[in-house]
């Protein structure tokens, strides 16, 4: 979460936000600070959430897409410079899987595995090849096979589902880690002495466990699980601390640190996986 705001997402599907509301940002409606959870709408249906410093974004069950908060570099989405106080829907109707954000830019997955990004740009950290601002959802490239990215204010790190590992954005401070001081404006590579470096072994390989978000802070959510997984989370030294069902966990409450995240499917070995929790 950013911007002194943050967002959960309860078992029961209601959103919940509470913090900092200047300019109406939490999209509830209001301009109203908000010192304790108070529920976004009557949806029941809602399956992941994150905030950047002036806008939200969210992603529903049924696969649908919802932007809200300040616009002023198009990072709501909905194709305009339009403050929406409330969420209102983005892109196409259906065919989300998740979403991510920065300061003033969004980044999001479609089930189809194709990339998608809108909002600032200035440090290229959409990927799109341009450093133009994007008023609506644009594809990054023409891939199929992204599994996981994550952003942050001028870069981005990705990761498709052959377990490569691809960055893009600014460089300054050797953040991409590509051995060389250029930004890129699409995703690159990244290579090791012998050649592409995985990701297989932390998250992102073809039958791996993957986290997204992860590093998170509220609720972290195993894309393509279903509600007849078993969920165990281990602390640093090996005790149990949370159990759970379904493909998300609730992170509310946990101290910060490294965890070891279990998934089990009847009929399956048990998938583990590290998970930051912020």
């Amino acid at each position: 979460m950013d911007g002194g705001r943050a967002a959960g997402v309860r078992t029961d599907g209601t959103l919940w936000v509470w913090g900092r509301n200047f300019g109406g940002w939490l999209g509830d409606g209001t301009t109203t600070d908000q010192l304790a959870p108070v529920q976004l709408g009557t949806a029941t249906t809602w399956q992941e959430v994150v905030f950047g410093e002036r806008h939200g974004s969210a992603v529903r069950t049924d696969g649908t897409l919802w932007g809200w908060g300040d616009s002023f570099f198009g990072q709501v989405g909905d194709g305009n410079t339009t403050s929406r106080p409330t969420p209102i829907q983005v892109g196409p109707a259906a065919g989300w899987r998740s979403v991510t954000a920065a300061s003033l830019h969004t980044l999001a997955l479609r089930t189809d595995g194709t990339l998608w990004g809108w909002g600032a740009n200035s440090g290229n950290q959409l990927g799109d090849g341009t450093s133009d601002i994007r008023y609506a959802p644009v594809q990054i490239g023409t891939a199929t096979n992204w599994q996981q990215v994550i952003t942050s204010t001028t870069h981005t790190v990705g990761i498709r589902t052959n377990g490569t590992l691809w960055v893009w954005g600014n460089n300054e401070e050797g953040q991409l880690g590509t051995g060389q001081p250029y930004s890129t404006s699409v995703p690159l590579l990244v290579t090791s002495g012998s050649g592409p470096l995985s990701a297989r072994g932390a998250r992102g390989a073809a039958g791996s466990l993957v986290l997204v978000p992860n590093p998170a802070r509220d609720m972290v959510t195993l894309p393509g699980l279903g509600t007849n997984t078993i969920l165990r989370l281990l602390d640093a030294q090996g005790r149990l601390v949370r159990t759970g069902a379904g493909a998300r966990l609730s992170l509310v409450d946990l101290t910060p640190g490294l965890y070891l995240l279990q998934a089990t499917v009847p009929g399956q070995p048990a998938r583990t996986a590290r998970l930051l929790v912020e």
